[in-house]
């Protein structure tokens, strides 16, 4: 976080720090000024011997405590109260005490809004005390060594302190507002933060998904795309992916594509497996290679054996190493069971495979461990030469991508582009949303009228011109 970065904040938020630095000095002002100024007097008494020195300073050690607990007593505030008729005798007086064994001196104060009664109500709570304690004292006299006085000022709080602590918190809770309000709107923005700020295009977002993790992923799964049983936001966004691949590479497209993500966890594989089904549905030659050995995925998302896999490739065939799936385009090269350290396997086994793999016109999706967490991930990395960033849009902020980016570059690894997993629905979108809802009834329609073309339902539709038949174009 740099001052600029700082300044940007409150530019942009300005408002929400504003509000944020009226709200504290607001409660600020109302804590040192709403409270009612209080008034106190006190009336010292002090414990004298009156024979043997020696035996008072023992007495005084013991009497002086019970002294003050019998100031603070009902029966001592009752008698104060019934010395005085009402309605001073109900006045919002409280009365304390605070004893100092070592000296023999007792204070005995009282505290009140109302400045003229503390004096009386202290004074009279030291006479009762000595009307009680005067008899049975052996070898102690106590004494009035100070009476109280009406004060002249209140003993409220210290308001100028206060009001200057609450503009320092003030302050601090502004820029504090300023800065949240900033992370948070970088997260629901990264699709517009990010192309101008890093210079990657985001090629697609991935909408966030209902259900557990386990059900969000199947709804990513080959079965699921090829079954059509998937969100038709899902469908919009793959699509848009790979006409961003079809358009960033337009001439020069790489035949071999790293996907990658920042940290653990934010769907990198899901999105590998899913992005090689849609392209490999549209007629092109893909081959899906899991290189993530600590953590591999694709044998699961396919349903494949993890073996023979990527770690085999020094002693069996390339051919050997392929899994078939539903989709005749479309091969799994699944990890394999390492047994060596996966940077050995790797530089070992991964640039035969690459050579290998690579088909005109087709393309090799590799899955790569993450960014931030292996040693093995920049060599991946290096090796495919071109890659697609895969970023959490509920998690990551801008510049959290951004030193990512730029550790990509430094490596000499091309970056086509980025897509947002898991983005937040934007309102922008809803009138999207309910086109495709649509478009999905529409099918519908249109496959009824396949079903019963003399249905009422669909005479309607074909003289909306609903039912007609699309042929899917593939490559």
């Amino acid at each position: 976080m740099t001052l600029t970065d700082l300044l940007q904040a409150l530019r942009r938020h300005r408002w929400i720090a504003a509000s944020t630095f009226v709200a504290v000095l607001l409660l600020a002002a109302a804590a040192a000024f709403l409270p009612k100024d209080r008034f106190t007097a006190t009336t010292t008494i002090v414990a004298l011997p009156s024979a043997d020195i020696n035996a008072f300073a023992a007495v005084a050690q013991i009497l002086i405590p019970t002294l003050a607990a019998t100031a603070e007593s009902d029966a001592v505030e009752q008698a104060v109260r019934g010395s005085y008729a009402s309605p001073l005798s109900e006045a919002d007086v409280i009365l304390t005490a605070q004893p100092d064994a070592g000296t023999g001196v007792l204070q005995i104060s009282a505290e009140s809004p109302d400045r003229t009664v503390v004096a009386g109500y202290a004074n009279s709570a030291a006479f009762a005390l000595l009307t009680r304690h005067a008899r049975g004292l052996t070898g102690v006299r106590l004494q009035v060594l100070d009476r109280a006085v009406d004060p002249t000022a209140p003993s409220g709080p210290p308001r100028i302190a206060i009001l200057l602590g609450g503009l320092v918190l003030a302050t601090f809770a502004g820029l504090v507002a300023a800065l949240l309000a900033r992370a948070l709107a970088a997260r629901g923005m990264l699709a517009d933060d990010l192309p101008r700020r890093t210079g990657v295009l985001v090629f697609g977002e991935i909408p966030v998904l209902k259900g557990s993790r386990r059900r969000r992923r199947r709804q990513l799964s080959p079965t699921a795309l090829a079954s059509g049983k998937v969100d038709p936001r899902v469908t919009e966004a793959l699509q848009r992916i790979r006409s961003s691949l079809d358009s960033a590479g337009r001439g020069s497209r790489p035949n071999v594509l790293a996907v990658t993500s920042l940290h653990g966890g934010e769907g990198k594989s899901s999105v590998t497996a899913a992005l090689g089904w849609s392209l490999a549905s549209a007629g092109y030659p893909v081959v899906v290679l899991d290189a993530d050995l600590r953590r591999p995925r694709q044998h699961e998302i396919f349903d494949v054996a993890v073996e023979p896999g990527l770690a085999d490739a020094d002693r069996l065939p390339f051919a050997t190493l392929m899994a078939r799936t539903s989709e005749p385009s479309l091969v799994v090269v699944p990890a394999g069971l390492p047994r060596q350290h996966p940077l050995e396997v790797l530089d070992a086994a991964l640039p035969a495979v690459l050579a290998s793999a690579q088909a005109p016109g087709g393309l090799v999706l590799v899955d790569t461990p993450p960014l931030e967490s292996v040693a093995e991930t920049l060599r991946v990395l290096v090796l495919c030469k071109a890659a697609l960033l895969v970023v959490d849009a509920r998690k990551a902020t801008v510049d959290e991508v951004e030193r990512g980016l730029e550790r990509l570059r430094r490596a000499d690894v091309l970056v086509l582009g980025i897509v947002l997993n898991r983005a937040p629905r934007r309102r922008a979108r809803r009138g999207q949303d309910a086109y495709y809802l649509a478009a999905k009834t529409l099918q519908a329609t249109a496959s009824s009228s396949v079903k019963d073309p003399k249905s009422p339902k669909t005479a309607k539709a074909v003289q909306s011109g609903a039912a007609r038949t699309v042929v899917p174009r593939r490559g």
